[in-house]
Formats: C-alpha cells, sequence, structure tokens
C-alpha cells in the first residue's frame, strides 16, 4: 500500500536523489478540490511546513490565489504546470517551476509532479520585465508596452467597426509630443537638469485628469500618448492643447527658470491602421507642428508630402550646408546723410536644381531637421569672414545677424564668437545680433543670460520684427537691447494707414525715450522714408535702398564709393 500511497511516483532512490537536490515532488488527487496525496520532505525546506501537515489539504491552500488557474479547479483532468508561487508559514512568497503528468494508479487517476525552487531567478525576470515594461527615468509606460497595448486596442476596434454607422463611431488616436529645444538645455545646463525635465514632464502627463489617455515615453525627448473614445479631431486638439499647457507650466532648476514648450502631432486611426503606420503618421505631424510652430498638427496626405520635401531638403542640407549656402547682404542705412552704415547678413541657399533659395523657402527643413544651431554658427563664422573683407574697402561696417533662439541657447555660441574676435582679428563691436520679438517672448527667461553674456562682449542686441508679437517695450527694459527694428507690415503701409502711423510714431518715439536704435524695416518707396525719418527714425533698411547682393557686389559698390572719394581727394 506504501508504493500505492506514493501516487506511483516508484523508486525510492529517485525520490531520494530529487529530496538530496532540493526539489519538490507531489501527487494530487483528481477530484474537485484537489488535495495533497504526497509530499516529499523538501516542501520544509521550501516553505516551513511539514509534510504531514499539508497530507489530505487542497493544493491551492499552498499556492497564491492569482497563480491558482480557475481550469485547474474546475477540470481535474489538467495537470498543473507553470511558474508559481508557493505560500511560506511566514506568510511570505517563494517562486518555484513546476511540472506534471496524469498518471493512472491503483488508487485512481492522479497529478504526480516536481517543483523546482526558482526565486531568485523568477525575481530577476520580473525585474527586467519591469524595465522592458516601464521606463527607468519617468516610470511611464516603455515603448514597447505602449506599442503593445496599441496593437491590442486596435485589433479590438476593427473588431467592433461598423461601417454603417461611422458617425457613431468611437476612434482611437495617438499623439507624439516632443520636447522643443531640448537638446539645448543638456548642452547648456548638463544631462542632470535634462533627465530632471524629463522626469518633470512625465509627472504632469501622468497626472492628466482623463482615464482615456494612456502615456508612455518614446524615447530621447519623445513622449506617447495613446487616446481611446474620441469623437473627432476637436475633442483631440483639446486634449492636446491641455498636454502643452501642463508641459509649458514653469519650473526652477539649477536655478534657473524654465518653461518648457513641446510639439504634437496627431494620427487618427483608420478601419485596419497598424501600430506601425499610427506612429509614422504621428511622427509626421509632430515635425510638422515643429517647422510650423502650431504646438498641434494632424496627420493628413497633404502634411506628408509637405514633410517628406522638407526631410528631403533638411538631409541635404546636413550633408552640404557649409558648401551650398551663401551670405548675401542687405544694406542699412543713415535716413539723414544717405550713407551705409551697416549691412544686414542674410542666409542664400545656392540650390543645383532650384537655384537661389531665400529662408522663406528652407527654414522649416532647418527647423525640421534640427538644424538651426548649426546654420547660426556657420553664418557667424561666413559674416566675420566677409565682415574682415568689405571693411578693407572703407570704413568698418556694422554687421547684423539674425540669430535663432536655438542658436542664443547653444554653448557653442560664446567660445565660437571669442575664438573668432582672439584668433581671426573680427572686432565684436562691429557685430549686432538680431533676435525676433516672438522668440523673446516664447523663451524670454532662458534668453536672458546669454543676450548679458553677448552685451558683455561688446555686441549690439536687436529686437527683430517689433510688432508682430504684440511686445511691452517697457517690459524689454530687462533685457540688454540696443535696437530695435520695427517690422516691415507697419512700415510699408505708414502713409497709408493713420492707425499704422502711430503705431510707428509711438514706438519710435518711446524707443528713444528708452535709449535704443530705431532701425525702419521694409522701406521700398522715398515716401515711407522721407514718413520714417520725420518721426524721428534715423535708420532704414530696404528695397528702396538696396536689395540684398551677394558679398562680390557689396565689395564692388564698396570700391566704387572708395575710388570716388580718392578722386574727390584728389581732385
Amino acid at each position: 500500500m506504501a508504493e500505492e500511497r506514493d501516487g506511483g511516483l516508484g523508486d525510492n532512490r529517485m525520490r531520494q536523489l530529487l529530496e538530496d537536490s532540493g526539489i519538490l515532488f507531489f501527487a494530487l488527487s483528481n477530484e474537485s478540490p484537489r488535495r495533497i496525496l504526497t509530499l516529499s520532505g523538501s516542501v520544509t525546506q521550501i516553505t516551513g511546513y511539514e509534510s504531514e501537515e499539508l497530507i489530505g489539504k487542497p493544493m491551492e491552500d499552498l499556492l497564491h490565489a492569482d497563480d491558482w488557474a480557475e481550469d485547474t479547479v474546475d477540470h481535474p483532468s489538467s495537470s498543473l504546470s507553470g511558474d508559481m508561487r508557493a505560500l511560506r508559514i511566514d506568510g511570505s512568497e517563494v517562486w518555484i517551476r513546476v511540472s506534471s503528468r496524469l498518471i493512472e494508479t491503483d488508487e485512481g487517476t492522479q497529478t504526480v509532479g516536481i517543483g523546482l525552487v526558482i526565486d531568485s531567478l523568477k525575481r530577476r525576470e520580473l525585474v527586467l520585465r519591469k524595465r522592458v515594461e516601464s521606463d527607468s527615468l519617468t516610470g511611464l509606460m516603455s515603448r514597447e508596452a505602449f506599442l503593445d497595448r496599441l496593437m491590442r486596442e486596435l485589433d479590438e476596434h476593427d473588431h467592433t467597426f461598423d461601417p454603417d454607422h461611422v458617425e457613431d463611431e468611437q476612434h482611437i488616436a495617438i499623439a507624439i509630443v516632443d520636447l522643443d529645444a531640448f537638446r539645448q538645455i543638456n548642452e547648456t545646463l548638463g544631462h542632470p537638469v535634462g533627465d530632471e525635465v524629463l522626469r518633470l514632464a512625465g509627472q504632469r502627463l501622468a497626472a492628466l485628469d482623463d482615464e482615456r489617455v494612456v502615456i508612455c515615453r518614446l524615447g530621447g525627448d519623445e513622449f506617447g500618448v495613446l487616446i481611446l473614445d474620441v469623437d473627432d479631431e476637436r475633442e483631440l486638439a483639446r486634449i492636446g492643447s491641455g498636454i502643452l499647457e501642463a508641459i509649458a507650466t514653469p519650473t526652477i532648476l539649477a536655478g534657473v527658470e524654465l518653461q518648457s514648450r513641446a510639439s504634437i502631432g496627431i494620427s487618427l486611426a483608420d478601419e485596419g491602421a497598424t501600430s506601425v503606420e499610427m506612429l509614422r503618421q504621428a511622427d509626421i505631424a509632430m515635425y510638422q507642428a515643429k517647422s510650423n510652430r502650431t504646438g498641434i498638427a494632424f496627420y493628413s496626405e497633404t502634411t506628408e508630402t509637405m514633410t517628406t520635401e522638407q526631410l528631403t531638403s533638411a538631409a541635404r542640407l546636413r550633408r552640404n550646408m557649409e558648401d551650398e549656402l551663401v551670405m548675401w547682404f542687405q544694406p542699412i542705412v543713415d535716413l539723414w546723410t544717405g550713407e551705409t552704415m551697416g549691412v544686414e547678413g542674410l542666409a542664400r541657399w545656392d540650390h543645383p536644381d532650384r537655384g537661389i533659395l531665400t529662408p522663406a523657402d528652407f527654414m522649416a527643413a532647418i527647423e525640421l531637421g534640427g538644424l538651426a544651431e548649426r546654420l547660426d554658427l556657420w553664418a557667424i563664422e561666413s559674416i566675420a569672414e566677409m565682415g574682415g573683407l568689405v571693411s578693407r574697402t572703407g570704413e568698418p561696417l556694422q554687421l547684423s545677424l539674425n540669430v535663432t533662439a536655438d542658436g542664443l541657447r547653444s554653448a557653442r555660441l560664446i567660445p565660437r564668437l571669442k575664438r573668432l574676435s582672439e584668433s581671426g582679428g573680427f572686432d565684436l563691436r562691429n557685430l549686432k545680433i538680431e533676435i525676433s520679438e516672438r522668440a523673446v517672448q516664447e523663451d524670454i527667461m532662458s534668453l536672458q543670460p546669454m543676450l548679458l553674456q553677448l552685451r558683455e562682449l561688446g555686441i549690439g542686441i536687436s529686437l527683430d520684427d517689433f510688432g508682430t508679437g504684440f511686445s511691452s517695450l517697457t517690459r524689454l527694459r530687462e533685457l540688454p537691447f540696443t535696437e530695435v527694428k520695427m517690422d516691415r507690415t507697419f512700415v510699408s503701409r505708414v502713409t497709408e494707414d493713420t492707425t499704422n502711423e502711430a503705431i510707428v510714431r509711438s514706438t519710435v518715439e518711446l524707443s528713444r525715450a528708452l535709449g535704443l536704435q530705431v532701425v525702419a524695416e521694409g522701406v521700398e518707396e522715398e515716401a515711407t522714408s522721407r514718413a520714417v525719418a520725420a518721426m524721428g527714425c534715423t535708420m532704414a533698411q530696404g528695397y528702396y535702398f538696396g536689395r540684398p547682393m551677394s558679398v562680390t557686389d557689396l565689395v564692388t559698390a564698396r570700391m566704387i564709393l572708395l575710388a570716388d572719394a580718392v578722386v574727390q581727394d584728389v581732385g
């Protein structure tokens, strides 16, 4: 009977060998509940229980409830296999790997098997799984887990899709949220601050009060958002605006007030959509939002065409920027004397197929490709080199150059300027950096330290396109501007519209009261030149005084003036 009681385990020597190895062996009844018929003595080492205590008790009493499958109870004919948590006498748990099979004995059908302790192995496996399923920096869902969830949701959506009631359908959408100017934060403030920016962004996204939203970190400075059960694009736009608002909440890190901004691309699922395709579409839309600075963009075939063209241009510029970009110059004149006092350097792309292109044709590609900083550093090198050449044809000119917010945040800007000054003989007092009013408005706090450093080097700071961003000149007193350039939108209509005349007049008066030089942009007619001069504006720029020209044409014009001056002196 002893052999029968052992559930047909057979050879005692094999049982002893298993027990000496710490392997648990058992036999269970096949009726419900499945009671323990035999347990080896190793159960004491594993759980703290004596085997005699457990004989006759249901096996489920020894296992964690989540690991005791219902079909194992309801269908005793099935065997028992898999990784399970055994319950210790002190209430703790230990992982064991169980393998069993059904056998026929004199006492009927029984489940006979063995269990191997795998606790340390299983816990390492769970840690690794958690690392795969969650992002270690932010604690959000990982990219892999996010895509898996998206695939399951899309599959379920396709199964419930009713083509006869499309207007009543609830939709699935995904959004890619990309933090703007994140690389500059890493470079200027360091990676620990950059990591904290990512953690804060993750916390703010995770705190969104919408149970339909699933958040993940896709990698780098990109986050993924799965949005379930939405009605239309208007609702998605509302959710997107909430995301932008949450991310833009100012915070102080490393003693600096930072206000993150983001670009969001959204893809709405069609019937049969795949996770890979939706992610690609959202990525395209995100790049469009970034290049257009609209904050949010939805995917469309038109968007894809535009973005593809811009990406193609960005790829070419990445390869050939220094070889194909050239610097042109437009005169800035003294309205009282007509003398050219300076020039503004303007980038042009000498495209092999499309000819000379202005920034309006390629700045979207520059932004899309993350090339703004590289463009600015190239422009500074170019204007320093060309400025030295031009200055040898007469009195040194004031050289103005528009620099993007990305360029101003670059950790390489100040060292590059110092090198040009110290080794290249470039007098930084002849340089004037222009920054658009909109860029100042969007990032006034982080730009302030860099603008102060530029002024310490003797470089002038010009507020460009004033009037387009509706800034207050009084508020901008806290920034070290030396000049205001009035936007051409107001200047070009100053003789036609009393409102524009009032805006230009008040800008000139307030700027002069603050000690700032004023330049009128977009002067294309003599009447406009006379009007702004009568209002007290002393400097102007526009087609009336000269179109942008190559450095060769500029040098030629300067040499003619120099020759005329020499002839007059001789005469």
